[in-house]
């Protein structure tokens, strides 16, 4: 069983648990109701988990029978701008609790997250990408050292037989 159903299942047991006692202890039925339809869910999450399959494993089987897809995926460089507008929101609802300058400067800093995730600061845009690429440079470098020593292993075991 995947682990997200165990998850699942385990907050099902809790809210039964939590439902039982608050229900023996305050004799009100309606929490109990509402701890039951918490447990209730989270057994149909655990379902749905169970249900969906597991792509890794799906992956592993596609690859072993000699059926593996390549999809070529492109995905856009990395960004800071998500994370900008995201800070800029919550000091905009922050600013709602407490003064109308704090709104208009939460708005100016998602306005600028907005503009330069739409390409308005190049120069920034580019640095980031470029930190990005040599990430990638490191990781596929790291993965091809790995695959190196793999082979230069399975060589030497190979070797050593009698």
């Amino acid at each position: 069983m995947k682990t997200s159903a165990k998850m699942f299942l385990f907050f099902a047991a809790f809210g039964v648990l939590a439902g039982s006692l608050y229900a023996a202890l305050t004799k009100e039925h309606a929490g109990l109701f509402l701890f039951f339809v918490f447990a209730a869910s989270n057994v149909f999450l655990a379902y749905l988990c169970v249900a969906a399959g597991d792509p890794e494993e799906v992956k592993r089987r596609a690859q072993e029978e000699g059926h593996e897809e390549y999809h070529d995926v492109h995905l856009p460089p990395p960004s800071i701008w998500p994370f900008v507008i995201a800070v800029g929101a919550a000091i905009t609802g922050w600013g709602f609790l407490l003064k109308p300058p704090i709104v208009i400067a939460g708005a100016l800093i998602v306005l600028m997250g907005v503009a330069g995730w739409a390409g308005g600061f190049d120069s920034i845009n580019r640095d980031i990408a470029a930190w990005g690429e040599v990430w990638r440079y490191r990781q596929y470098k790291n993965l091809a050292d790995i695959e190196e020593e793999l082979a230069q292993l399975e060589a030497d075991k190979d070797g050593h037989r009698p």
